[in-house]
């Protein structure tokens, strides 16, 4: 092929993003990749870079997590991330209002979504051009800083469940979250 088209020259297809890791990088629109991974070889990314598959894996993964425009199912799994942050949310203060405060549904819903939460940002992780540029971005130490409690909300109630003062830091760090 010939050289590549500046962004924004006719007949060029690609939107510039900046994903959480800080890289730029440029990404096709919606019709690039419905649900699939590029083929290798097909002249998908593996063909046009000289990529293994596991780079055109990581690249598949950072554009799902990172880029929703990317693709129908980044777009999905963006939307389904942000419903779980307002279940998630609406859990939190759910669970303030004394009457509800001892429902037994608030500790299951908030580990199955600390456990999403979790796999989200190992994936993302895993996926990232720039280890230090990851752990220096702000959106990824927050979005540690809120699934680290669950854990340790937990932890707290598996080893001294029956502790008044123990009980009460796993309240605050539930809060914190």
């Amino acid at each position: 092929g010939g050289r590549p088209m500046p962004p924004g020259a006719p007949g060029q297809a690609s939107l510039s993003s900046v994903p959480r890791d800080g890289a730029r990088a440029e990404v096709a629109p919606l019709e690039r990749t419905p649900f699939l991974p590029p083929a290798a070889g097909a002249g998908g990314v593996e063909g046009a870079h000289g990529q293994d598959e596991a780079a055109s894996s990581m690249m598949y993964i950072n554009d799902l997590l990172e880029r929703p425009e990317s693709s129908l199912a980044a777009l999905a799994i963006h939307y389904f991330i942000i419903f779980a942050i307002l279940i998630s949310t609406g859990c939190v203060i759910l669970e303030t209002v004394p009457e509800l405060s001892t429902n037994p549904i608030f500790f299951p819903v908030e580990m199955c979504i600390t456990a999403l939460f979790t796999v989200e940002f190992a994936f993302r992780l895993y996926a990232c051009d720039n280890l230090q540029a990851f752990t220096s971005n702000v959106f990824n130490v927050i979005d540690f800083l809120a699934i680290f409690p669950g854990y340790v909300d937990l932890l707290i109630l598996l080893f001294r469940e029956n502790e008044s003062h123990v009980r009460e830091a796993a309240d605050s760090m539930r809060t914190l979250r």
